[in-house]
């Protein structure tokens, strides 16, 4: 059923006009995806990726060069990498130095990426986290750093996540935008109600879904207005 509604959307998008409605996809590191599932998802119409590089106290990704380089080969235009990272993960507690660990990483292994994407969102266990005012002081060191080193910032989150981590915090509209609403509608007609926290008013790009089409590899579906 996920599977006949993902391809329908990519129809709609492909009815209005590429330039009009952007799909890709995101991964985890743990996805351990392969030249022919990029070729599928860019055969189904897919055509930005965003690929995890490092997950909390379990450093950076040893498959992320791989994955990265492999969805450029398949034909993507566009392929960014997200971290989720929190304070009380191990080795984690000091933003600054994680950021760092993460550009030495992207840099020496000449990963070619576009954006970099914090993620917001609760931990399992509920345990990686503090307060809200010192989570969103902890990330705007992140960002700041990023943005120091040169790279081009955004947050991923949704309405309630951000409300749960990083409380009432609005001052973040100086990064990028990309939130999670999953209506399995590839535009941002669900705005202002889903994307209003940190500030936001535009959002850069929106997670729809929780499934692509392609079979044996677990993606996240997404839109954006551009490449």
């Amino acid at each position: 059923m996920k599977r006949r509604l993902v391809t329908g959307f990519l129809l709609v998008c492909l009815w209005v006009g590429i330039s009009e409605c952007v799909t890709g996809v995101d991964i985890s590191l743990y996805a351990e995806v392969q030249p022919s599932d990029w070729e599928c998802l860019y055969k189904n119409g897919f055509r930005f990726a965003t690929v995890q590089c490092w997950n909390c106290g379990y450093y950076f990704g040893e498959d992320t060069a791989y994955a990265v380089q492999t969805a450029w080969d398949a034909g993507f235009e566009a392929v960014d990498v997200y971290v989720f990272m929190a304070p009380k993960c191990i080795h984690n507690s000091n933003a600054t130095l994680v950021v760092d660990w993460i550009y030495g990483n992207l840099t020496a292994q000449a990963i070619n990426y576009g954006k970099i994407w914090f993620d917001i969102e609760e931990c399992p266990s509920s345990s990686c986290w503090q307060s809200t005012s010192a989570n969103a002081q902890y990330m705007h060191e992140a960002a700041k750093r990023a943005d120091s080193l040169g790279m081009t910032v955004g947050f991923y989150s949704s309405v309630y996540e951000w409300g749960v981590v990083m409380g009432s915090d609005a001052s973040f509209s100086s990064y990028l935008q990309w939130y999670a609403h999953w209506d399995e509608n590839p535009s941002f007609s669900d705005t202002p109600k889903y994307n209003n926290y940190g500030g936001w008013v535009t959002p850069y790009m929106k997670q729809y879904w929780d499934a692509g089409p392609c079979s044996g590899i677990d993606t996240d579906v997404n839109y954006r207005d551009n490449i």
